[in-house]
């Protein structure tokens, strides 16, 4: 979780487009729910 947090502070030109995309926020949320249950 703490590497995910970094990685997103470290792109606010990438944040700016989830916030404009609710579509691509929803896809990313459902790969990192993904992704954790992989771990």
């Amino acid at each position: 979780a703490a590497a995910q947090n970094s990685l997103l502070e470290g792109c606010p030109i990438f944040i700016d487009r989830l916030r404009n995309s609710p579509e691509l926020a929803k896809r990313i949320k459902e790969m990192m729910q993904n992704w954790g249950k992989e771990e």
